[in-house]
């Protein structure tokens, strides 16, 4: 940002605008890239209690299911 303030000629503002933007792109992309890779370990702990509840459920209705028989 300090580039293109300080900019005596277009050339080097022109030059600047196009490093803050080249900046602006990688940190956009780095984040992405962080949430993307954070989507599945969300996932993962927020389907954890539904998963323990619905194996609970399977197994206590498994052993009534033996039991009937």
């Amino acid at each position: 940002m300090m580039s293109i303030a300080t900019s005596t000629t277009p050339g080097q503002s022109a030059a600047g605008q196009a490093n803050f933007a080249r900046a602006g792109l990688a940190n956009a992309a780095q984040a992405n890239s962080h949430i993307a890779s954070s989507v599945p370990r969300i996932a993962h702990k927020g389907l954890a209690p539904i998963h323990s509840k619905a194996s609970a459920n399977r197994k206590r209705l498994a052993k009534h299911a033996a039991n009937r028989h």
